[in-house]
């Protein structure tokens, strides 16, 4: 059998602080992931932050916050949240990471060799 579990939550939009939606989603997942780790298996638990939307860049605009400082602060906030509910993930992924921005480019251009984007007319 397979030793390895690998769970995930959604990567959360940080233009705010976390919300009752998304202490629902991290809190199932760490039950699963809890369960997983009692029986012995070598788990990953996964979630973050999506740092790049529209909403993101407003949000910062709105209070006047340089974009960077702005997601940095929520990040910790997420982070702080989910430590004091005692979330244990083991992998928190910052959408504005440059180990994230590598790894889509790897997978972007592994589909494109693969001919699974290509340019085409869609219904």
């Amino acid at each position: 059998m397979n030793n390895k579990f690998y769970i995930t939550t959604p990567i959360y939009y940080s233009n705010d602080v976390p919300h009752i939606g998304h202490a629902y989603s991290s809190l199932i997942a760490n039950t699963i992931a809890y369960y997983n780790r009692l029986q012995r298996r070598d788990v990953r638990f996964s979630t973050g932050i999506d740092e790049n939307s529209q909403k993101v860049v407003e949000k910062a605009v709105e209070k006047n916050i340089p974009l960077m400082e702005y997601v940095d602060g929520m990040a910790e906030k997420h982070k702080s949240v989910w430590d004091t509910i005692g979330i244990q993930y083991t992998d928190f992924i910052r959408t504005t990471n440059p180990n994230h921005h590598a790894f889509v480019q790897r997978i972007l251009q592994k589909s494109f060799d693969n001919g699974d984007i290509y340019q085409g007319i869609y219904e």
